[in-house]
């Protein structure tokens, strides 16, 4: 005797899970309109997915190359702790803004390029902080070009400058991968 073991609401489908003799079998109780909308929001669901991705990869890339492109060549030649006080926050915002792409990630391999895009991020902003630190404890604005040579710059500036290079290539790798994700997407979509 087949008897009712449980019942589920999806959306517009109803299903019931009959039990017979043991093994449970489903059968989806709906009809074909209620499927075709269904379909239509996924379709529209995985879309709108897709342009969040697309806003925050751009996201992570204004936030991310745009500093390292700009404020040293800006920034570096007047007073040190100004480039500092300026990169630092864009250091916190581009982890923000990876951190948002990285739930994102369509596949492993971005949510993995996010992973190590947060790590290296996150020493890039605790060595700037620490560069920061000494030149603040070495005369603040009016710190001499010496403090460059300083202990303290010398051991934070070891963990920033490769941590931000490790960022800029990772960048750039996950641009690729994403790029050529969204073209084999595409085109096993239209195929």
């Amino acid at each position: 005797m087949i008897r009712p073991a449980g019942r589920r609401s999806f959306g517009n489908i109803n299903q019931f899970w009959l039990g017979a003799s043991g093994y449970k079998e489903m059968i989806p109780m709906a009809d074909s309109k209620a499927v075709s909308e269904l379909t239509k929001e996924a379709q529209t669901g995985r879309r709108r997915m897709a342009d969040r991705f697309g806003f925050w990869l751009g996201m992570a890339n204004l936030v991310v190359l745009v500093p390292f492109a700009i404020l040293p060549v800006t920034l570096l030649g007047t007073a040190h702790m100004t480039f500092h006080l300026i990169y630092i926050p864009c250091l916190i915002i581009g982890l923000w803004v990876i951190w948002q792409l990285k739930g994102l990630a369509p596949n492993r391999a971005l949510r993995v390029l996010a992973w190590i895009l947060l790590a290296a991020q996150s020493i890039a902003l605790l060595g700037h902080a620490g560069e920061l630190f000494a030149v603040i404890q070495h005369g603040g604005f009016e710190a001499p070009y010496e403090v460059f040579e300083e202990p303290e710059h010398v051991r934070s500036a070891q963990f920033a400058l490769p941590a931000i290079m490790l960022t800029i290539l990772t960048m750039v790798v996950f641009d690729l991968t994403a790029g050529i994700r969204g073209m084999f997407h595409r085109a096993h979509r239209a195929g």
